[in-house]
């Protein structure tokens, strides 16, 4: 009994039929779920442009709801939602997306800023605080990070007059 030299690399001895089915899952798992990615991409695009933030909120409802979706998709919708909610002047909700989306995607430091910006609406300054420093270590060169952190000494009253 003979073996493919090339495929005993990767599997051990065993049936041909046992090999392609492995690849053929090894394929599908690397490749993810492009079907859902197409179906949600448009969403979020034409989501981004409504104007109006709860007709947003709605958009990015249903297109949480769709099944398989990469964490880094599913981070980009909870971002767009908690932007749309910040507009509504919903900060609570806003908070729970954005760290939904940051819990997805350690890629998103946009909403550490986001994140900083409601927690001073809300006068949680401490936090806010911890948010920004968070934020600065990934990206120093932010002014608005800077201004936000001005904003923060303001309110505790570091600044003299």
């Amino acid at each position: 009994m003979t073996h493919n030299n090339s495929l005993m690399i990767f599997f051990p001895p065993c049936p041909r039929a046992i090999q392609l089915v492995i690849i053929v899952l090894l394929i599908f798992l690397i490749s993810g779920n492009t079907e859902a990615a197409q179906t949600v991409d448009p969403v979020l695009k034409r989501a981004t442009q409504a104007p109006d933030p709860v007709k947003r909120i709605e958009m990015l409802d249903d297109a949480l709801q769709a099944e398989g979706l990469t964490d880094q998709t599913i981070a980009a919708l909870y971002f767009e939602r908690a932007v749309a909610f910040k507009q509504t002047k919903d900060c609570f909700r806003a908070l729970e997306d954005l760290d939904s989306a940051m819990s997805h995607s350690k890629r998103m430091s946009k909403a550490l800023l986001e994140k900083a910006e409601c927690l001073i609406t809300v006068d949680q300054l401490d936090q806010a605080s911890l948010a920004l420093e968070r934020f600065l270590l990934l990206r120093p060169g932010t002014a608005r990070a800077y201004t936000l952190m001005g904003t923060i000494y303001e309110k505790q009253g570091a600044f003299l007059r």
